[in-house]
């Protein structure tokens, strides 16, 4: 009985040592920060497709053979230059042949008007030659319109690319012929995920990821109100002219949103345990107390405190964490106090 008494009383001794040897009674120096409130945002990146605001893309619309290509190609055109020409007989024929028939039915009705002053015809005559103009002008009009699709020109001023037909090519309706781009803004196009709809708004900031990495600044100019069939959220970003950019080009945009201000942890103050997130707060007796946060987005390196166990201007230990414990002692220094904001 003796003997059990001691081995007893020797334990409780020995776990007393123990404690005091994990919790060391002497105070224990440590780096603070003051709690203060910080601009916080979420980030979200996208790939869409660049395309400049005024690039055309021209496809054949009538079916032929190839006559004339122009030499200009990967260089600067002007408006109205000739690119591509196809059946070049045929487009020249119809177009004569409307501006003869027009010619002949304006003519017509104005020599009607002069006999009709005299009274050599009757009206029913010259309602007969005003019917033969209006459908030599509709002739006429769509004559224009078929030699336009055959003598294709450019609708501006810009830069066309590789032609991708020759000379003496049969081409159908519907085939790519070539682009024309210009020195124009850029518009990309996006799909977001659902859980952002009514998050992102058109006020908040996007950019562009360019060539060389380079960030260039652009605006949100819409965002669908509903679905796409791929479940996705389309957005329309707008960029100002760039060389980085480039036509066609897939590119990467980030999108900032929910800017706001609230109270900052930074991120190396916070650890984590089985029951969730905390801090070491130091009370006004220098002693560390183990407080348990809810937080937010982290930007910076700062992480957004949700909870309302701190307020601003409270001091957490910034430093020393694997030194100190709930209730330990520590000693403060005034001089290495700082703010992360």
């Amino acid at each position: 009985m003796k003997n059990f008494l001691f081995l007893t009383l020797l334990l409780l001794v020995f776990q007393q040592s123990t404690l005091a040897s994990s919790h060391p009674q002497h105070k224990i120096n440590i780096i603070p920060e003051k709690i203060a409130v910080a601009e916080f945002y979420e980030k979200y990146t996208a790939i869409g497709q660049a395309r400049l605001t005024n690039s055309k893309d021209y496809f054949a619309k009538v079916k032929g053979k190839v006559d004339f290509i122009s030499s200009i190609q990967g260089n600067k055109i002007a408006k109205g230059d000739v690119v591509i020409i196809i059946d070049k007989e045929i487009a020249e024929k119809l177009k004569s042949q409307a501006e003869a028939n027009l010619y002949l039915a304006e003519s017509t009705h104005n020599r009607n008007l002069s006999l009709l002053k005299k009274s050599i015809i009757n009206v029913e005559e010259i309602n007969k030659s005003k019917a033969s103009l209006e459908q030599a002008r509709s002739e006429y009009a769509k004559a224009l319109k078929t030699y336009d699709d055959m003598v294709i020109k450019t609708m501006e001023d810009g830069y066309i690319g590789v032609i991708r037909t020759n000379i003496a090519d049969e081409v159908k309706e519907g085939d790519y012929l070539f682009s024309l781009t210009t020195k124009s803004n850029f518009y990309v196009f996006v799909e977001l995920p659902e859980i952002l709809r009514g998050k992102i708004l058109t006020s908040d900031a996007v950019s562009a990821h360019g060539e060389n990495d380079e960030a260039i600044s652009g605006k949100i100019l819409a965002i669908s109100d509903y679905l796409s069939n791929n479940g996705t959220v389309t957005a329309k970003f707008e960029f100002p002219y760039n060389d980085n950019l480039l036509h066609g080009a897939f590119v990467e945009t980030d999108i900032i949103f929910n800017k706001h201000q609230a109270l900052a942890l930074p991120e190396k103050a916070v650890l984590k345990n089985n029951q969730g997130d905390f801090v070491y707060v130091i009370t006004s007796e220098n002693k560390v107390k183990q407080v348990f946060v809810t937080l937010g987005v982290r930007t910076n390196n700062m992480i957004e405190l949700l909870s309302d166990e701190l307020k601003e201007g409270d001091m957490i230990v910034l430093d020393g964490l694997t030194k100190v414990y709930d209730g330990a002692e520590v000693v403060v220094n005034s001089n290495i106090e700082h703010s992360g904001t």
